[in-house]
């Protein structure tokens, strides 16, 4: 679509155009110089591609005085460039394209940048990229009748080809991260595979991983001996690394060093930036928590203690005057009492969901922040496979009062390696409160000196079937002992 535009000049500037320049249209032909700054680029490489560019725009024809100076910029001027650079095997344009680069005068040269990867699997040879240079273009001509200048703008594309070669570096590897994630707070085996992708063979050569905070590389674990490699060869490498508890859900540059000797015996080193996925460890999520903790029950106790003294240990016989020897007592009994809290037992049934790898010989830990309740237990789970649940039971004795208390369970097992891991902590909320086994009646039958009777009757407060129950009677009484439980 053209866009007309009309100037009106000087009657002696109109009156010189009509004699000096044709009625009809007046442009310049435009060509343009592209060359890459870089031309030589190496497979599975991603870098940048600089196009240097040059307006040679020219015009025939075209007078040029103090009267005319003035278009000759205005139609020789390229307008709003846009640089095209097509996106074709082996070479991958992964930036915006075309790209912006304004007006370009003649005789001044533009740069464009593109980021592009070039296919790992390329053919060395020579290859033609085509750029397309999208441009608005100025021409004019006079219009005898009204004695004007009318300034037209259209829109054209130039197209050229530049070429690049594609070959390979003379010694050169590639390595490619098998397990793409580390997990927080745990340590996680890298399987990496390293392929020799120059054009000579390597020898005696072994990989050193290095890695920054918050990943850490376990010194026993990160060099790796792989030996010769020819051309075109792999070979998969293992190594450990630590990740920090607070590592965020990113990923984290990983260095791989590959020390090696050339066919005559010098040592040369080579060094590769790759990503290292972290995620947040999740190793296990808790489905369901259900507990009974009856909170402890203070009572007064009180107990009768014989005293004994050996007739050897009594003191000698006081002089007159000197206080009487009966206020020693060699023997007796005396009566001890106190308020002693006594603890109950319950349970915390856990229901866990194995979201992670797969465990060997797994084993069930909780914990409670007060050590009032303490946990009698810790579960063996054995195997449990990814995606499948398991039901723990935890034996609790507790010696807290009524309120809810905080805890945290986590498992421990053997990972397929054999290591022996830990998961994350899942905190969870327990309540201690009124015992589900409530006493509705206490019928005795008991006399001084005399064996008897408690009959008391219970209610399960709870919605399930209770079996195996063993009761005890307590009594803050010395003189009233149970036979029985």
């Amino acid at each position: 679509m053209k866009v007309w535009r009309i100037m009106v000049f000087s009657a002696a500037l109109v009156a010189f155009l009509m004699v000096a320049v044709p009625v009809s249209a007046d442009s310049a032909d435009f060509r343009f110089h592209i060359t890459p700054v870089r031309d030589t680029f190496y497979p599975g490489e991603e870098t940048v591609l600089t196009l240097l560019i040059d307006n040679d725009a020219k015009v025939s024809g075209f007078i040029v005085n103090e009267n005319t100076s003035n278009l000759l910029p205005l139609i020789t001027t390229a307008r709003n460039l846009r640089i095209e650079l097509d996106s074709k095997p082996p070479v991958e344009v992964k930036t915006i394209n075309p790209r912006l680069a304004g007006d370009l005068p003649p005789g001044i040269v533009t740069k464009a940048s593109f980021r592009i990867k070039i296919d790992p699997d390329a053919e060395e040879k020579e290859y033609e990229l085509t750029v397309k240079i999208h441009y608005t273009y100025a021409s004019f001509s006079i219009d005898p009748a009204t004695n004007t200048a009318v300034i037209t703008y259209d829109d054209d594309v130039y197209q050229k080809t530049v070429s690049i070669l594609v070959s390979k570096k003379e010694y050169d590897f590639s390595i490619d991260i098998l397990n793409s994630t580390a997990i927080s707070g745990r340590e996680s085996v890298v399987k990496a595979e390293i392929v020799n992708t120059g054009k000579n063979p390597v020898y005696d050569a072994y990989v050193v991983m290095n890695a920054t905070p918050p990943l850490m590389a376990n010194p026993g674990a990160m060099v790796v001996y792989v030996g010769d490699l020819s051309p075109g060869e792999s070979k998969t490498v293992n190594f450990k690394v630590y990740t920090a508890e607070n590592a965020l859900n990113q990923s984290y540059p990983v260095n791989f060093i590959l020390r090696f000797s050339d066919a005559a015996g010098y040592p040369k080193t080579l060094m590769k930036t790759v990503p290292l996925a972290v995620k947040g460890r999740k190793s296990i999520e808790v489905a369901a928590v259900e507990s009974v903790i009856p909170p402890s029950q203070r009572m007064f106790i009180s107990q009768k203690v014989s005293l004994s003294v050996p007739a050897t240990q009594l003191p000698p016989t006081r002089p007159s005057g000197s206080l009487p020897t009966a206020a020693i007592q060699p023997s007796g009994s005396r009566t001890f009492g106190g308020l002693t809290s006594l603890p109950l037992r319950g349970y915390v049934m856990v229901t866990l969901r194995n979201t992670g790898e797969d465990m060997r010989d797994a084993v069930a830990v909780l914990s409670f922040d007060t050590p009032l309740i303490r946990v009698e237990n810790s579960p063996y789970i054995g195997h449990l496979a990814r995606n499948k649940s398991v039901k723990i039971l935890f034996s609790i004795e507790n010696f807290a009062q009524e309120g809810e208390y905080r805890g945290w369970i986590a498992v421990k097992y053997r990972n397929s390696q054999g290591d022996e891991v830990i998961t994350e902590k899942h905190y969870i909320s327990i309540e201690v409160g009124e015992c589900p086994l409530k006493v509705e009646g206490v019928k005795a039958v008991l006399s001084a000196g005399q064996k008897g009777e408690i009959e008391v009757e219970l209610k399960n407060g709870l919605s399930e079937k209770l079996e195996d129950i063993e009761l005890t009677l307590l009594s803050p009484e010395p003189t009233l002992t149970p036979l029985t439980t």
